[in-house]
This record gives structure tokens, sequence and C-alpha cells, in this order.
């Protein structure tokens, strides 16, 4: 997966990648954390999905949402092997 930082301002991180799963999920998990998040494809005919971040800290905001995506794959992956022994 591709990574690009389209955007870095004080307050504000948006980046692109070549998927649209993660970032949709991202972008979820930071909007229950009451942070101002969401995911957009800029153009329909070009490759590229976007998460666009405003808040005090959105690197530590996005580096919380992976930490939480994280621990819900794994929760799942163990629920996974224990229904499947």
């Amino acid at each position: 997966m591709d990574v690009t930082v389209v955007e870095e301002n004080e307050g504000v991180l948006e980046f692109e990648v070549n998927d649209s799963v993660l970032p949709n999920v991202l972008a979820s998990k930071m909007a229950k954390n009451n942070v101002d998040a969401f995911f957009y494809r800029p153009h329909p005919l070009l490759p590229g999905y976007r998460v666009h971040i405003e808040s005090s800290n959105p690197r530590k905001d996005l580096s919380k949402a992976v930490g939480d995506v994280e621990s819900d794959l794994k929760e799942l992956t163990a629920l996974f092997n224990k229904s499947l022994k």
C-alpha cells in the first residue's frame, strides 16, 4: 500500500492511499473518538482515496486510530482461531 501525505499544516493532516478499506476504517475510528476526520475519493476516474484529519494533534489521533484497528484485528483473529479449532 502506498501512502502519500497530501497536506500537513498545524492542525490538519491529509493523506492518500491506493486502497479504500483501511482509510475508511481509520476515518471511522477517529470519528468515533470525536476527531474531525473523514474519508473521500477526490475524483472517480483517478486512483486514490484520502483521509482528511483536523485536530489539535492529527498525527497523534491517527496513531491512536491505527493502534485501535490493530487491537481490533488481533481480537478478531483470536476469535476466529478459537471458533475454527
